[in-house]
């Protein structure tokens, strides 16, 4: 078993176990806006309202960076992504890539970061998404 079919058998179990609109990766169950497999990621517990963990705040080594920090379940490490958009128009989301940017993402055993520039021309959003590997 993976580790995200391992976590859901931790929690569902039964019909509940088979039954994507409950225990599926895109499913939320407790209503609290937060998917499954987002659940799985940020070690939350999917039977449970919680919020996004984390914190956006100025870089205190740099205060011309905004650092983001997410603690994170190990082992979904492969599948948290940073994008950007200066749009919320689905299409125009790309990846962050810190090899051709002024970003910075730096990955710990229980959290990921990202240190962006303080915004000094167009505005952008930031987001975070999980991605199933294969």
């Amino acid at each position: 078993a993976t580790p995200l079919e391992t976590w859901t058998e931790s929690f569902w179990n039964g019909s509940d176990l088979f039954n994507p609109d409950v225990s599926g990766p895109n499913a939320d169950p407790d209503k609290d806006g937060i998917a499954n497999l987002l659940e799985f990621v940020f070690n939350l517990n999917p039977t449970q309202k919680e919020s996004i963990p984390g914190s956006f705040k100025t870089d205190p080594e740099n205060e011309t960076m905004l650092t983001y920090i997410l603690p994170f379940n190990p082992d979904a490490a492969e599948m948290i992504k940073f994008q950007e958009s200066s749009t919320l128009k689905a299409n125009e989301w790309t990846d962050i890539d810190p090899d051709n940017s002024d970003a910075e993402i730096t990955r710990s055993a229980t959290s990921i970061s990202l240190k962006i520039p303080k915004a000094s021309a167009q505005m952008k959003m930031i987001r975070v998404i999980a991605t199933i590997p294969g």
